[in-house]
């Protein structure tokens, strides 16, 4: 993997998130799902989205794994969102996971703190994620750093755009600096 791994200030911001269970790579229905609920209650995405993965795909069946598909809004969408969505709190990036349905979607509002986080950008087959995540890893473990919570994927072009496979993302995994070195 020779894609270059850079250390990115993220900025905070809200998004509209649907979190649900199924394969990671199987998006496109969730895109749609959320795309749709945003069109209904006339809300414009501020930027590109996002997914957030909060379980290890190699120890968490396929069908089990948790991830919520965000699209980022602006300040002034936020209390039109609350009313559409009939949320008087926002989760937080951790907490979403816990609230996802065995059995359906969760759509709420979502906020991401400012974070500093660990970035790869990566174009390609959508088949090669597992080897950027384990070089997005690997950089992390030879730093200072660890993770901080779950990673998310920018989308640069959204899932299925491409066709063939082929995604155009920026892999991100906030960090925290270690305090202490176990030994």
């Amino acid at each position: 993997m020779t894609d270059p791994i850079v250390k990115k200030d993220i900025p905070a911001f809200t998004a509209v998130a649907l979190t649900t269970r199924g394969p990671y790579w199987k998006l496109s229905g969730a895109f749609a799902r959320i795309r749709a609920r945003l069109a209904e209650v006339g809300l414009e995405p501020h930027g590109a989205p996002l997914g957030v993965f909060y379980d290890d795909p190699v120890r968490v069946p396929p069908a089990e794994t948790r991830y919520s598909i965000c699209y980022p809004i602006d300040d002034s969408a936020s209390s039109t969102a609350r009313r559409a969505f009939g949320q008087a709190d926002v989760l937080q990036t951790a907490d979403a996971a816990a609230h996802v349905s065995p059995v359906g979607d969760l759509i709420s509002l979502m906020d991401f703190p400012a974070t500093v986080a660990a970035v790869v950008e990566h174009e390609g087959p959508a088949a090669d994620s597992p080897r950027v995540y384990e070089h997005l890893r690997s950089w992390i473990e030879r730093t200072t750093y660890e993770p901080q919570g779950p990673p998310r994927e920018l989308y640069l072009a959204e899932p299925g755009t491409l066709g063939g496979g082929l995604m155009h993302v920026e892999v991100q995994q906030p960090l925290a600096a270690i305090t202490a070195r176990e030994g």
